[in-house]
């Protein structure tokens, strides 16, 4: 026990000492009218009293001995295993041996660590054990940073990560901003520290990507042609970007690299006759290029002669409603109809085409009703206009004559009906706002990779979304999601045909960004793009009977690309035909396509071995001839410029709240980082003893009963 008087000790006790005297002179005199026990009672009371006031001004503590409890937290460790990390820049050593020679240094590998969670990341992000880690290949063909950084702050279970520590060269390949991506950790407390492996010099190349894919377009319309143009070591440059039509020269721009690397670039092109259109977008070789062979992007527009018919059926008409169906009705390719309940007892029939505006337009309540159209977009509550009858004849279109249905606005009817036909079942509240994320899978479709780079590149205001019951149906796919991971645009094929289903709501918004102009607004890109993409999916070409179609129009090499003849409800051939397949002027190869078990149509694979322009035909058996083109296209990211990128890496860790580190430097950082998680020592504190409840009353108790005491017995 110790004290801490608030006058000497010595001072205390002469006053202790002087008021205990008087209490005993004061008590003597009454003590002898009240009697020997009475006196003693009243004395001892009172010296009780003054023996706690006495404490007080000593104010004694008791020592107390406490050990911190530790916090448990965990370090993220992320090894770059991506192609450039393959580099030998450092005494021909590659640096992915040089970021493993960091950990050995710092000891992450001595013993067991039961605060580090170590990935390995490239494409995608995947956990990894320490063994692993020190044996894996840099065999990586992209380096996505964005993607990892989400994959690891959502697959962290148990202790909540106190940091990321990124070994890594920042040769990203995603083109997502490093702010971005750094707002994933920021969203979790964990900031990332990155440290830079690799040369820091830059080769020279400049490449084009294609970032809009128009399989259909119709006659006389204006088609935007879109594409991303990559130059790397070319700061403060002009580049010179090329437009051919069927290898001629119709157009051109330029572009002013400054010091990005990263530009869009639009073509806007018209044809005046239907049929299959080259387009080629060049963008010119600049001094010491590495390669050329990335230099031309291709895309082929299939010009129509007939509009693509969609029906629209909307039980609640609300803003959603109302936008989509401007939008649509906007769009040159299409000829949209649509049902629109009012009230209770009358269902309004619009048509966009004015010519057809006369024309009766009634609800279809057949599947050959609904043969009619190509695309069948649901609103709200459709049952009130379809019945159970319409709405069963709607799924035997789709599962039997490939027909198209997309839900537009979450669960498209209040009952059970044809359960099957939704590829995912959604709520009826809406759980809040979200952003749109494009999952890995959507990444690889046309109207998915719009939303993903206009996502990037401009701030879109958040939509509502709806919560799923549940998981996608068997054979769907979700290429849409929220920033809660939760699904938000779910695919799925059922027999023939198709489903969609967005879980969202207020997607007109994106119309009104002050970031874009009107006419080139988001909203109506997204749904062209997604209704071409479906139909290109289904591939049918309008007004067509049989169509050759591949599965794309820009393959990299060593990949495969698929051909597909289409019957369109024809009558199959007696035997496939062959597709001859041509490479400049030289025959590459005669397939024999494979008829489908069920008689739609007859596909073959075939993977090039060259680079070039390719063309396929195959003959029917009326004569007719079928043509599709394509371009093969070496594909080298990783390897064409292997530079690090440490203004990418500096830019990431500043944005989350990280630093840039050496290799050195890790050993401390883990040190600190991890400080809070190590076992402390005990520590001393002094607990008072004087200023506790127990003390204060048992002194105004004291008083009070002599108090009471007193005046019982008859004492002043």
């Amino acid at each position: 026990m110790t004290i801490d008087p608030i006058f000497p000790v010595s001072w205390v006790i002469l006053l202790a000492t002087v008021v205990a005297v008087i209490t005993l002179v004061a008590h003597r005199r009454p003590g002898l009218r009240l009697g020997r026990f009475r006196s003693w009672l009243l004395t001892t009371i009172r010296l009780l009293a003054l023996l706690g006031i006495v404490a007080i001004l000593l104010r004694p503590s008791r020592e107390e001995t406490l050990t911190p409890p530790s916090v448990e937290r965990s370090l993220l460790v992320a090894l770059d295993t991506s192609g450039s990390m393959k580099e030998a820049d450092e005494s021909g050593v590659p640096r992915i041996e040089h970021a493993r020679r960091s950990l050995v240094q710092a000891d992450f590998f001595a013993e067991p660590q039961g605060n580090f969670t170590f990935f390995r990341f490239a494409d995608d992000a995947y956990p990894i054990s320490p063994d692993q880690l020190q044996t894996a290949a840099a065999d990586g063909q992209e380096t996505r940073f964005h993607s990892s950084v989400r994959k690891m702050m959502r697959s962290t279970s148990g202790p909540p990560p106190v940091a990321l520590l990124l070994l890594s060269d920042g040769h990203d390949l995603e083109t997502i901003p490093p702010g971005q991506t750094a707002q994933l950790a920021a969203a979790r407390n964990c900031p990332i520290y990155t440290v830079p492996f690799g040369s820091r010099g830059s080769a020279r190349d400049v490449s084009i990507r294609t970032t809009t894919f128009h399989p259909y377009t119709f006659r006389r319309q204006q088609t935007r042609l879109g594409a991303t143009v990559r130059a790397l070591g070319c700061a403060h440059e002009t580049l010179t970007v090329d437009l051919l039509r069927e290898n001629k020269l119709v157009d051109q721009k330029r572009i002013e690299t400054g010091s990005q690397p990263f530009h869009q670039i639009e073509f806007l092109v018209s044809e005046d006759d239907p049929g299959q259109v080259e387009y080629a977008l060049r963008v010119r070789e600049v001094t010491n290029e590495v390669t050329s062979e990335n230099n031309t992007a291709v895309s082929y527009l299939n010009v129509l002669d007939e509009k693509i018919k969609a029906l629209l059926i909307e039980g609640e008409p609300y803003w959603d409603t109302t936008f989509l169906r401007r939008s649509l009705a906007r769009n040159d390719k299409l000829d949209i109809d649509a049902l629109v309940r009012f009230t209770s007892n009358r269902t309004r029939a619009i048509r966009s085409n004015e010519r057809r505006s006369d024309e009766p337009l009634e609800t279809p309540r057949t599947a050959e009703e609904f043969s009619l159209y190509r695309v069948v977009i649901l609103g709200k509550s459709v049952e009130t206009i379809l019945g159970d009858d319409g709405i069963a004849a709607l799924e035997k279109w789709v599962s039997e004559m490939g027909g198209i249905v997309i839900f537009a606005r979450g669960r498209a009817w209040n009952g059970d009906q044809s359960p099957d036909l939704e590829p995912i079942a959604w709520g009826e509240t809406l759980t809040g706002e979200s952003q749109v994320e494009v999952t890995s899978q959507g990444l690889n479709q046309a109207p998915f990779r719009l939303l993903h780079n206009r996502t990037i590149s401009e701030d879109l205001p958040a939509v509502l979304t709806y919560e799923a019951h549940g998981s996608p149906k068997t054979l769907a796919a979700s290429y849409g999601q929220t920033q809660s991971a939760s699904p938000a645009i779910v695919f799925r094929r059922l027999g023939n045909g198709q489903t969609l289903s967005l879980g969202l709501a207020k997607l007109w918004n994106w119309v009104f960004n002050a970031n874009t102009a009107f006419d080139n607004n988001l909203y109506d890109l997204f749904w062209d793009q997604l209704l071409l993409w479906l139909l290109a999916s289904d591939g049918v070409t309008p007004g067509s009977d049989y169509s050759l179609q591949t599965n794309t129009a820009n393959l990299p090499l060593g990949e495969s690309i698929t051909f597909t003849l289409l019957y369109n409800e024809q009558t199959p051939p007696a035997s496939p035909p062959t597709i001859r397949l041509t490479h400049g002027d030289a025959e590459a190869a005669v397939l024999s396509l494979e008829s489908d078990p069920e008689g739609h149509s007859a596909t073959i694979s075939f993977t090039p071995r060259a680079t070039g322009r390719y063309q396929a035909e195959t003959t029917l058996p009326d004569g007719e001839v079928l043509k599709a083109r394509f371009l093969v296209f070496r594909e080298q990211l990783e390897r064409t410029e292997t530079a690090t990128d440490l203004a990418y890496l500096q830019q990431l860790a500043n944005a989350s709240g990280g630093r840039l580190l050496t290799p050195g430097e890790i050993p401390e950082l883990v040190s600190n980082l991890l400080l809070e998680t190590a076992p402390m020592e005990a520590r001393t504190r002094l607990v008072p003893l004087w200023n506790t409840a127990p003390v204060c009353l048992a002194l105004v108790l004291l008083l009070a009963i002599e108090w009471l005491l007193r005046r019982r017995w008859g004492l002043t």
